[in-house]
């Protein structure tokens, strides 16, 4: 029995029936599988402007592979913009109210599957934990990376944090008001999420690596066709998870996050994901145990050198291979957990030669030289015997430095000579509780 023929089935749901006719819905449609679509939509958020493109993608995906779909929406706020304000304390509680309304409505009305379509930073994992905790078969397609931007005349990739380092030259007297609007005018040219390692495109990654999100999920420009080509695949693939019972449950396994931390450690992800990961861990009864982060940053080396660490941005990863690519050089190397998640094509996947990589084999020479205690070329974790809080602090690039004062104790001296010599490696983020 269909999950939908408790909403369209019988001849007690005919007034059921008549409402899904309402919306247009003929006979023979009401004998398909029913496929909720929940877009983010909104002209608040530059990463959800043009999710009506994608939902209309992926919606046609459905019809092709004999399916229905039904959309409805979903809200988001916008990090950077709620930022600096009272707005701020909003968005980490929106993450479970878009959890909680996705499962309301596809609940509500017997969705037989779902395909969730987020993009910036809190949407990413609501919808994922609301996919686990509805375990229909479900995807996930996110609106894609924005383009950086370019000063014209300029040399040099912007992206927002740009914006910020301007706004520090101001107000240092070093650049005037016309070259501060010249800037914010150029840093961020169109649609999708922020172009560099940034919350959104950390976790939209990671969708890929879970296993909830065809390849090229995180990496595919916005504005890029091929984001659309990619919503009506996977528009196509959610109905056949539907025909295969194929759900989020044999998916988002314990194997599934250890191998999302490892490409965390590799593409030196934001440090939010330490936010994210135990929270739809949770929904999926999985306990997320901190140690499984420094027993990743043990083995796995930083491979990427992304904004805000370097230069380069998400659209540079892709050209180089992708997560799919990261991924296939990780587990060519032993770093991933045997896992068996029927949507990877780890084996496609090629990691071309592409100055965005740091060398695998300096990491690991630098790891020989000092010693065993300094694994976290990815990311450490250290504990803080005086504090029993969790504190996440990024070392990211070759000039990043301990604010003094953050280790205290005689304990600690050893891993603090040891994150000097780790200095050397790009990008370098550390946990510190």
């Amino acid at each position: 029995m269909a999950v939908s023929d408790r909403v369209k089935s019988g001849p007690e749901k005919a007034p059921h029936r008549s409402l899904w006719k309402a919306l247009g819905l003929t006979d023979e449609e009401l004998k398909l599988p029913l496929i909720g679509v929940v877009s983010a939509k909104s002209e608040c958020v530059p990463g959800h402007n043009h999710l009506n493109n994608i939902a209309q993608a992926v919606k046609d995906g459905i019809r092709l592979a004999g399916g229905v779909p039904v959309e409805f929406p979903a809200i988001g706020v916008c990090d950077g913009i709620a930022m600096g304000h009272v707005g701020m304390k909003y968005s980490l509680a929106s993450r479970e109210l878009i959890a909680d309304s996705c499962e309301s409505m596809a609940i509500a009305h017997g969705f037989d599957g779902m395909v969730f379509i987020p993009n910036c930073d809190k949407i990413v994992p609501g919808m994922l934990m609301a996919a686990r905790r509805l375990n229909l078969p479900a995807m996930v397609i996110s609106g894609g990376p924005m383009m950086p931007g370019r000063m014209p005349g300029g040399s040099g990739d912007m992206d927002l944090n740009s914006v910020f380092e301007a706004v520090g030259a101001y107000k240092a007297g070093k650049m005037d008001d016309t070259q501060l609007n010249a800037v914010e005018s150029a840093a961020c040219p169109g649609c999708g999420s922020c172009s560099g390692m940034f919350t959104a495109n950390s976790m939209n990654c990671i969708t890929e690596v879970i296993g909830m999100a065809l390849p090229g999920n995180g990496t595919i420009a916005a504005v890029d066709a091929a984001r659309i080509r990619l919503a009506k695949k996977t528009g196509m693939r959610v109905v056949e998870l539907v025909r295969e019972g194929l759900t989020p449950e044999k998916i988002m396994t314990e194997s599934a996050f250890r191998n999302a931390l490892c490409l965390d450690m590799a593409l030196g992800c934001s440090t939010n994901t330490v936010l994210h990961l135990p929270a739809i861990a949770h929904e999926a009864g999985i306990d997320f145990d901190l140690n499984w982060v420094n027993e990743a940053s043990a083995k796995v080396p930083n491979l990427c050198h992304l904004a805000p660490a370097g230069h380069h941005h998400v659209i540079d990863l892709h050209l180089a291979g992708g997560v799919m690519g990261v991924l296939s050089e990780l587990k060519g190397r032993g770093l991933l957990d045997v896992f068996q998640q029927r949507r990877f094509f780890l084996d496609g996947g090629v990691l071309p030669p592409f100055e965005i990589l740091a060398p695998l084999l300096h990491a690991a020479r630098l790891l020989a030289d000092v010693g065993a205690a300094a694994h976290g070329v990815g990311l450490a974790r250290y504990f803080r015997r005086v504090r029993a809080d969790l504190r996440v602090l990024d070392l990211v690039g070759p000039r990043a430095r301990l604010p003094r004062g953050l280790l205290q104790t005689a304990d600690l001296l050893f891993q603090l000579r040891v994150l000097r010599q780790l200095k050397r490696v790009l990008p370098l983020p550390v946990f510190i509780p």
